[in-house]
């Protein structure tokens, strides 16, 4: 991928920038970053600082890349997945009893045979090493098959920084609409007016092991149409499959960015949010918004089937669904007949129509787009895709798939 040329912040710039060094996390190793760089790309005046300080502020900026999650710190993470794919399957609690209690009833009735005991105790133990060994190999899985951000997304997430038009939070990236930036509020402030502008806002969950920098082009697209994007984080480990942890965190954000719009000054709210997800975040967002009256409107990307295994259904409920899907996109084309059909299942009747942006549905309705050429990781600025599966081909560039994902989202929410 090309990056593209990075504009040279001033010493102001940069010093302002300062605060939101130690809150950009969550990036892969330098070699993929645009810190890597950083001390060719900025320069600052000498007179303005002293040797000393400009080197110590450009050592930070160099260093603000967090390092590759390490296996201890993968561990605990593997065992909350383990223990969620464990309990799809049976419950461990019911299945350790049983275990425990005949381990113990053959104890006593084989008090003389010591072979029998110690072939009893390796059925025991084997078990459990087994557990041990898939925790490990996940673990394995959470540091080596990490999906870092095209440099282009770093670049593009920067220089929005600069302008004012996004925020890195501790947890999120909030990306503001084109008209409000810190010229249009001093200039708000200089003509005294007290009008304020109502939006649309999406909560959006990036796939599992994607760094959720490799984003910044599709939300930056969306905040360009007016849409207020808050682009989620799942931490160090990039992957989680607790739903009530999403809709904490979520409602958290929500919050969050509307306490913060009114502390910043900028003249405008958000009415209506909607959730999006990518990929395993898409799953995540459709069975979250099954639990969050306030949110009508779902859209899913990269998604083909429920991979929660007992999805919260929204069949019966009044929200709008958009399913945007590549038809290179083996995640999706690679389902199973069956997959298909819960996956249907659980979502509102499906929409014959395009979206109308006239008339406004009072029942749920979903809605499948195929976008022609696209494939799974075009969705993001990340790739190759080669874990679990290896993705298609893209026949078409990655800005005309993203372009169509926002051109269908923008007939969801009604937006002219």
């Amino acid at each position: 991928q090309e990056s593209s040329k990075l504009r040279k912040p001033t010493f102001h710039k940069t010093y302002r920038l300062y605060k939101h060094i130690q809150l950009y996390k969550n990036t892969p190793s330098h070699t993929h970053t645009i810190m890597s760089k950083i001390k060719t790309l900025l320069t600052l005046e000498s007179s303005e600082c002293s040797d000393t300080e400009c080197q110590s502020l450009l050592d930070d900026l160099a260093l603000c890349d967090d390092p590759p999650l390490t296996f201890p710190q993968a561990f605990l993470p593997s065992l909350e997945l383990f223990h969620f794919l464990l309990n799809r399957r049976c419950n461990p609690a019911k299945v350790g009893s049983a275990y425990l209690a005949l381990g113990i009833v053959s104890n006593l009735a084989m008090p003389e045979h010591a072979l029998l005991r110690l072939i009893w105790l390796a059925c025991c133990i084997l078990p459990m090493v087994l557990m041990v060994m898939a925790v490990l190999f996940m673990a394995h899985i959470f540091v080596t098959k990490r999906q870092p951000a095209f440099e282009t997304a770093h670049n593009q997430l920067w220089e929005r920084i600069q302008d004012g038009r996004a925020i890195r939070k501790d947890g999120y990236d909030l990306y503001l609409p084109s008209e409000y930036t810190e010229d249009w509020k001093e200039q708000k402030d200089a003509e005294s007016e007290s009008s304020v502008s109502s939006k649309h806002g999406i909560i959006l969950f990036p796939g599992a092991l994607v760094n959720h920098t490799a984003y910044a082009s599709l939300a930056a697209k969306l905040s360009d149409r007016g849409i207020l994007v808050v682009v989620m984080s799942y931490g160090p480990s990039r992957l989680t499959m607790d739903v009530s942890v999403c809709q904490q965190r979520a409602h958290l954000a929500m919050c969050e960015v509307t306490f913060d719009l009114a502390a910043m000054g900028l003249g405008m709210y958000v009415y209506e949010w909607a959730l999006a997800g990518h990929s395993l975040g898409g799953t995540l967002a459709l069975n979250a918004a099954a639990n969050m009256d306030s949110i009508k409107k779902v859209i899913l990307c990269g998604v083909g089937r429920d991979a929660m295994g007992a999805p919260s259904t929204l069949r019966s409920s009044d929200k709008q669904v958009l399913v945007i899907n590549g038809s290179n996109d083996p995640f999706v084309t690679d389902c199973t007949d069956a997959q298909k059909t819960d996956f249907e299942a659980c979502l509102p009747p499906t929409c014959e129509k395009e979206i109308s942006t006239t008339t406004k549905k009072t029942k749920g309705a979903t809605t499948f787009v195929t976008v022609e050429g696209g494939n799974h990781a075009g969705f993001a600025h990340y790739g190759p895709q080669t874990y679990p599966k290896v993705d298609g081909k893209r026949t078409l560039s990655i800005d005309e798939q993203q372009e169509a994902f926002v051109q269908k989202t923008l007939e969801l929410l009604n937006i002219n």
